[in-house]
């Protein structure tokens, strides 16, 4: 979490720091005034004391958090659209899980377990990869999020070449493929 001052005193050189609390400040050369701890490591008491102060203030100014959230999308709306691509798309396709599941067997193209079977995308959604049946395999929970967004080429060799292995047997389902 990132230390941002709700407000400060410049005379005093004090303010109060959405992640510490009350503290004292410093100026940046002639930028904007920081929290002394800003440089610190982060410790769990901290962030939760941060999560509590930005729901306290969220509750007591919400309109106006509303309406700097309605600027900042105003701002930039590409990175609106990038958010809302990737949220549609795990939707949009035309994936037929039961298939997916009948291919595989339940067993995952990674490890070669059976708990916890998950569908992975071979090439991830935001990184290009269809929400479509040939871009689908079966892989456990564990090596679904070890693997997580990463492209094929960021992987590990090994891993690398199982998904490619998988992506070539995929080859059939693919529309016009």
């Amino acid at each position: 979490m990132k230390h941002y001052l709700s407000f400060h005193d410049p005379e005093t050189r004090t303010g109060v720091c959405r992640a510490c609390g009350p503290t004292t400040l410093r100026k940046k050369g002639e930028g904007k005034w920081r929290c002394t701890n800003s440089g610190r490591r982060e410790t769990p008491e901290a962030k939760k004391r941060a999560a509590a102060w930005y729901r306290s203030y969220y509750a007591e100014n919400r309109e106006q958090e509303i309406a700097r959230s309605k600027r900042w999308a105003a701002n930039n709306p590409d990175r609106v659209n990038e958010y809302a691509a990737r949220k549609r798309g795990a939707r949009k396709g035309n994936a037929d899980y039961s298939l997916i599941h009948e291919l595989d067997k339940g067993i995952c193209y990674l490890c070669g377990s059976t708990d916890r079977p998950t569908v992975d995308h071979l090439i991830p959604v935001d990184g290009g990869g269809d929400h479509d049946n040939h871009n689908l395999a079966i892989a456990c929970l564990p090596c679904n999020s070890s693997k997580g967004r990463k492209m094929p080429h960021e992987l590990d060799e090994n891993i690398r070449e199982l998904v490619e292995k998988k992506l070539e047997q995929r080859k059939s389902l693919h529309p016009g493929g």
